[in-house]
């Protein structure tokens, strides 16, 4: 039976000695793709409203509302209706329209592009648009996922910054708009935030950033953008000191082979600014 103990000692070393790097390739491969795809979204809202109609134990106030379907769906008619009474939206606002992890009737609107609808919401008195979800990645909560952060489109990118959303909003991991938009791989809405004020070098609390973030899912037309605006290529994370050529090669590992010659242009183009530093 000793050996039993020896192995479990083992590994709880390897635990401790490993785990903050193993967080940083957990958490750097989160997608946001589960908390914009709509179509899952009104499968949810549909069992939501269902298990609250059938027990009466579940406070009703906290099921989806009709303006949270409404903007969802893109019934930007229904929005209006509902919106007549400001003062009692508002009211609702602070009190109900938080459902599943803290989303908003903006926020649904900003992740489904429904540009009207988001203008509609805007311009109601006392909405935030800095007002972030609270969602669980890789088990962990991440609190203040900010419609920015979800944005699919450029024109709501920039009718979001124009009610006020900060482009520099930070998550409780620290990630910012710009970094969750070179996770997710959209260019556009990366140059609309950085021709905004955006930090193209913004660091999370494990020392990332949205180049290793770019570079890691084999984003080259990214990696291309973002070196050309003065992204750094020799910071290093927290745990481990990676670079953003360290994530790349972890993430041409990872994945398919189809994707594969991306990286090779990332590769290149990393090596080439690591140069022009060492240089400089």
């Amino acid at each position: 039976m000793a050996w039993i103990f020896f192995v479990l000692f083992g590994v709880l070393i390897f635990f401790l000695l490993y785990q903050d790097d193993d967080d940083e390739k957990a958490e750097m491969v989160f997608q946001f793709s589960g908390f914009v795809d709509i179509g899952r979204l009104r499968s949810v809202i549909r069992d939501d409203i269902l298990e609250r109609v059938l027990s009466a134990e579940v406070p009703q106030s906290n099921c989806a509302n009709p303006l949270f379907v409404a903007a969802l769906n893109d019934h930007l008619n229904v929005v209006d209706i509902l919106l007549e009474d400001e003062v009692g939206y508002v009211r609702e606002t602070l009190i109900f329209l938080r459902f599943l992890c803290g989303v908003t009737s903006l926020w649904i609107a900003t992740a489904a592009g429904h540009l009207e609808v988001v203008r509609r919401l805007l311009k109601v008195k006392g909405m935030d648009p800095n007002k972030g979800a609270k969602s669980t990645i890789d088990g962990k909560a991440i609190i203040g996922l900010s419609p920015l952060c979800i944005v699919t489109t450029n024109t709501i990118c920039e009718l979001l910054i124009e009610y006020g959303a900060e482009v520099d909003q930070q998550m409780s991991n620290g990630q910012t708009p710009l970094f969750c938009s070179c996770i997710r791989g959209n260019l556009e809405i990366v140059k609309c935030l950085f021709e905004n004020g955006g930090s193209i070098n913004a660091v999370d609390k494990l020392g990332r950033t949205p180049l290793m973030a770019a570079a890691f899912h084999g984003r080259a037309e990214l990696v291309r953008y973002l070196l050309e605006k003065g992204a750094r290529v020799d910071l290093v994370t927290n745990a481990g000191g990676r670079t953003a050529q360290d994530f790349a090669d972890i993430g041409k590992r990872l994945c398919e082979a189809a994707v594969r010659p991306a990286f090779a242009d990332i590769a290149r183009m990393l090596r080439e600014a690591v140069q022009r530093t060492a240089e400089s």
